[in-house]
Parts: structure tokens; C-alpha cells; sequence
């Protein structure tokens, strides 16, 4: 996750990592690890959406939310 995004031209200005459990369908008990939460909070010329998307296309990542923490609610 972190060579992607540094691949893609984004500054990393935060990580933060959580154990969330077992990965969908128990397979934590056929030696997989556990699933774990990472948050990244990055900056960058390009679009997140972009990334996120790239993000989502890694092996063992199940799911990528991105949003911007500048936008104003309206």
C-alpha cells in the first residue's frame, strides 16, 4: 500500500493500523492472517479516487474507502 502510493506521487503524512478480526469466510484458520484495518492519510497532485482504486486492485485488500478531509459539507 505505502510503495503504491508513494508510487503515485502522494506524500504519507499518517499510518495507523488495527487487528479487525478474522478475513471473510474464516480463513484465518487455514493460516491466513487476520484482517487489519490500515488508515493512510495522504497528500498529493493526483486524485485519491485513483488511488483508492489502485489500492482496491492489491492482493489481500478486501475493500477502500477514500475521502477528503478539506471537502465542506454543503
Amino acid at each position: 500500500m505505502l510503495r503504491e502510493a508513494a508510487g503515485r506521487g502522494f506524500a504519507i503524512d499518517d499510518v495507523s493500523t488495527e487487528t479487525i478480526g478474522r478475513r471473510r469466510g474464516g480463513r484465518e484458520a487455514n493460516g491466513e492472517p487476520p484482517m487489519v484495518e490500515v488508515t493512510l492519510h495522504v497528500h498529493g497532485k493526483h486524485s485519491v479516487s485513483d488511488l483508492a482504486a489502485a489500492l482496491s486492485d492489491l492482493d489481500y485488500v478486501d475493500a477502500v474507502l477514500a475521502s477528503d478531509a478539506n471537502a465542506i459539507d454543503e
